[in-house]
């Protein structure tokens, strides 16, 4: 059965639409990325799933590694929520595993850490983003607690779950568990429902294990 959440109805018209992976970030600031990601190729209202927390310690600190759920938009934007640690980052430099909010709405980027309580390593943690019907706002969720808001130009992306790093001599270390995406129906409710299948993009030396349609691992060859 899938889980049902209480927000209120927005019409979504859905137009063609193709999903470029290798760029999908290319305009976050900080150079060059690396990638290592499982994703369910169909569009939906939000995406949701439990993450492991590790300690993926960088290598230096002018290097990061990010661990998040995302939704990418039909224009380019997107919003993802998150741990990550390291520098070279405009959220600042983490020396422990620390959750953050990252998005790109409209052109304009922002990346927030958020300092006041932190994940502890070893121990999994549900993340979920969803749109907010009628209000052209989506929501970003953490353990639970509501920790972004933001306003996009669609009601409707893709859902990804991505392992990421500005370098490759990086630990990439991530555990991606009961992954859904979300699908808003009859007015006020949105449906989570497994995901169907999954399809995976990954940059040398990081790599994805699939372990099942819902779950999967990211690690790097040269860095376990």
């Amino acid at each position: 059965m899938p889980t049902l959440v209480r927000v209120s109805y927005a019409v979504i018209f859905l137009g063609a639409m193709a999903l470029v992976l290798a760029s999908a970030y290319a305009t976050a600031p900080g150079g060059e990325r690396w990638y290592a990601r499982g994703y369910y190729n169909n569009w939906s209202n939000g995406v949701s799933g439990s993450i492991s927390t590790y300690a993926n310690t960088p290598s230096d600190v002018n290097h990061f590694t990010a661990i998040f759920i995302a939704i990418i938009f039909p224009d380019g934007d997107w919003f993802e929520v998150g741990y990550y640690q390291g520098g070279g980052i405009v959220c600042g430099l983490q020396y422990f595993p620390t959750w953050y909010t990252d998005q790109q709405a409209f052109g304009q980027y922002g990346c927030t850490p958020i300092t006041n309580r932190f994940p502890s390593t070893g121990t999994d943690y549900p993340y979920q983003i969803y749109d907010v019907p009628g209000t052209s706002q989506w929501n970003g969720v953490i353990n639970n607690g509501l920790v972004k808001t933001t306003t996009f130009g669609y009601s409707y992306g893709y859902g990804h779950a991505v392992g990421e790093a500005n370098g490759d001599g990086n630990q990439m270390n991530g555990w991606f568990k009961s992954m859904q995406y979300g699908r808003i129906r009859g007015g006020t409710v949105i449906y989570w429902y497994d995901w169907a299948s999954l399809s995976t993009y990954q940059d040398y030396p990081y790599y994805v294990t699939p372990i099942s349609s819902k779950e999967f691992k990211t690690a790097s060859w040269t860095h376990p």
